[in-house]
């Protein structure tokens, strides 16, 4: 076709090419849409599960340092009213002891060094390496604990002695200590998972049973306190093997927290309890 002078040929895209090139630009946009989505996705994951390990290590650090100060072998632990329970009984502080009354009754027990504070409240136990750890939690006036607190004299061989004196009553316990050690202790303590959560209960009373101060757990605070949320209930869980005098005590924890997106996230460790007699 000729064309008249001063006109200038033009070229342009036909429709079915502007059509391919939206179709290509859409599949090139949904392309790059996903792949932006899933990396996203994937970075929140993993920001998700390092947040699901902090946690796990915080809690496993905390329950570490809990039953590191547990008295030898006094840990048991059971389920009941829907809760899996482990319980132990506190070392507040300890030491070397001179005399005490070993196979007749009396009321004073000399140790070598001084305390670290004073412990109004405080129990005394002598060599409580049992068999059976519900034998601790029965206090007797010829078992290994006192039944009644201990209060702390003035120094009597000089500075490096004291005498610690049963507030009421007197007290025969039933061996000597091979290393002559002595342990002052606290009321129990019992860390349960009820529902996902993981409670530490104090304040309930020396109990016979694990039944039984699962039963006596106090229902608020403070003698109820919240360690932790969102576990997995069915994956959490203690175990306990007793130590000897030869052999350290082994608690095993598995902690179990859950996530909608990234699962389960389960960590298990064991606490070894040194058994010093």
């Amino acid at each position: 076709m000729n064309l008249q002078p001063g006109w200038v040929k033009q070229k342009a895209f036909t429709l079915v090419e502007l059509v391919i090139v939206i179709v290509v630009m859409g599949i090139l946009a949904a392309g790059t849409t996903s792949y932006i989505a899933f990396s996203t996705q994937s970075y929140l994951d993993l920001v998700e599960r390092q947040t699901l390990g902090q946690r796990l290590f915080i809690i496993t650090e905390k329950l570490n340092r809990i039953f590191r100060a547990a008295i030898p072998n006094s840990i048991r632990s059971g389920s009941a009213s829907g809760a899996s329970c482990i319980e132990w009984i506190p070392i507040i502080d300890s030491g070397y002891y001179f005399s005490a009354p070993i196979g007749s009754p009396g009321r004073e027990i000399t140790v070598i060094e001084d305390l670290n504070g004073s412990y109004p409240s405080a129990r005394l136990a002598l060599y409580p390496l049992v068999n059976d750890a519900d034998s601790l939690y029965v206090l007797s006036t010829s078992g290994r604990i006192t039944v009644d607190p201990i209060t702390q004299s003035d120094p009597t061989l000089g500075d490096s002695m004291v005498d610690l004196d049963i507030a009421t009553g007197v007290h025969r316990f039933p061996e000597a200590s091979p290393q002559n050690r002595f342990f002052l202790i606290d009321n129990p303590r019992l860390i349960c998972i009820d529902n996902g959560n993981l409670f530490l209960y104090q304040n309930y009373g020396f109990q016979s049973t694990v039944a039984a101060s699962i039963a006596a757990r106090p229902s608020t605070t403070p003698n109820r306190q919240l360690i932790a949320n969102g576990l997995n209930s069915s994956l959490t869980n203690f175990s306990f093997a007793p130590g000897y005098e030869q052999v350290n005590a082994i608690v095993t924890l598995q902690i179990a927290l859950t996530s909608q997106d990234s699962g389960d996230q389960v960590i298990k460790q064991e606490v070894h309890i040194r058994n010093v007699p």
